[in-house]
């Protein structure tokens, strides 16, 4: 088979590959590639073996040579060489880059997830007796009413807080990219009120003004967990990105004919569309050492494409942001044992109370 040949068969083979796949020739010039995402404008002096030492063509062995790669588009990457022969002779090379998101799919569907995991829970157990060495200490001093101490507090739950929180994300990524969880045709309805209970008493403790139309009733292949997790990313960043005196938000989930639509709307300050779009790809963000993980946008996204949606962004600056986790409708009937609703009870007569409160149970 000649150089001609063995180009054109390997590109028959990645044209449609989601791998990023580069054909070179023998002088590591590109002269083909499949267009998902590998370097615009490469250059071979670029190419550094691991260790520092420079690309040296030909390559010295037949088999794979891994190098890292420099570049804009992801600060360094990894590439894999394969050398390709006519008549033993080298006539080019298949190259396969990865960045970020690629080595970390890699390495958490390899052994590697179970170590990242045991030191991400160890990080999650120090955090968690951080606090309760601070809740100890709290109702001593809250009662000295010593005001510098209670400051201290304050702040360092805070730093606890964001510690356990990029941990929960980055093990919620790890999910998606190892499939380790299950899904199941649900009533996310019922999931999206049960986080909604939870979020009003954060949001009336911090002051904002909460408010969650939820349609009944909603039903699509999800899990539970995973969208909740999603959800209450975009409503945290709807509150700590709101510089906003009185802040406002809501949620809300409503079908039309062919989608469902879940809505997380705050009144703050806003993110630009190109913000937006390189915070829904996992540590594209990360540009440098900094205190924040930027990675709940990601984790929305996830949510979205795991489950054959997508995610939308609609701003304006200083005035709102609208999040939305849109999915098709399902295509299917609402099995016969989903539709089994227990009506709520009547109150007895003679409890004054729950008399009262009856009222504000809608049975339609």
């Amino acid at each position: 088979m000649n150089a001609l040949d063995i180009f054109e068969t390997l590109k028959s083979v990645y044209e449609n590959s989601d791998e990023k796949i580069m054909l070179a020739d023998a002088d590591m010039r590109s002269v083909w590639d499949n267009g998902r995402g590998v370097p615009c404008n490469f250059e071979t002096e670029k190419i550094k073996l691991y260790g520092g030492r420079s690309l040296s063509l030909p390559l010295e062995t037949d088999e794979t040579a891994e190098y890292e790669y420099a570049e804009e588009f992801s600060d360094v990457c990894a590439v894999k060489i394969h050398p390709l022969k006519e008549r033993g002779e080298v006539c080019g090379y298949l190259m396969h880059f990865f960045d970020c998101e690629d080595i970390e799919l890699i390495s958490d569907r390899s052994g590697l997830l179970k170590f990242k995991a045991n030191f991400l829970g160890n990080i999650r157990i120090e955090m968690g007796q951080i606090i309760n060495m601070l809740d100890c200490r709290k109702s001593k001093y809250a009662e000295t009413g010593d005001l510098d101490y209670l400051r201290f507090d304050r702040e360092a739950r805070y730093c606890v807080l964001k510690a356990l929180s990029a941990t929960a994300n980055y093990n919620e990524l790890s999910r998606y990219y190892n499939g380790h969880f299950r899904s199941s045709f649900m009533n996310i309805s019922s999931a999206l009120e049960e986080l909604c209970c939870e979020l009003s008493e954060l949001a009336e403790q911090g002051g904002v003004d909460l408010t969650c139309d939820i349609e009944p009733a909603v039903y699509l292949e999800m899990n539970g967990e995973r969208l909740k997790a999603a959800v209450a990313n975009l409503v945290v960043n709807g509150i700590i990105y709101n510089s906003k005196e009185n802040k406002t938000l809501s949620v809300t989930l409503k079908t039309d004919g062919e989608e469902i639509i879940l809505l997380v709307a705050d009144n703050g300050d806003g993110i630009d569309k190109e913000t937006a779009e390189r915070a829904k790809k996992p540590f594209g963000n990360f540009t440098g050492y900094g205190q924040r993980e930027y990675l709940g946008i990601a984790v929305a996204e996830k949510c979205c494409e795991y489950f054959g949606g997508r995610l939308e962004f609609s701003s304006e600056d200083k005035l709102f942001t609208e999040a939305k986790m849109i999915f098709p409708k399902p295509d299917r009937d609402i099995p016969m044992e989903f539709r089994k609703t227990p009506f709520p009870s009547m109150p007895n007569p003679y409890d004054v109370v729950n008399s009262i409160l009856g009222k504000a149970i809608n049975p339609f």
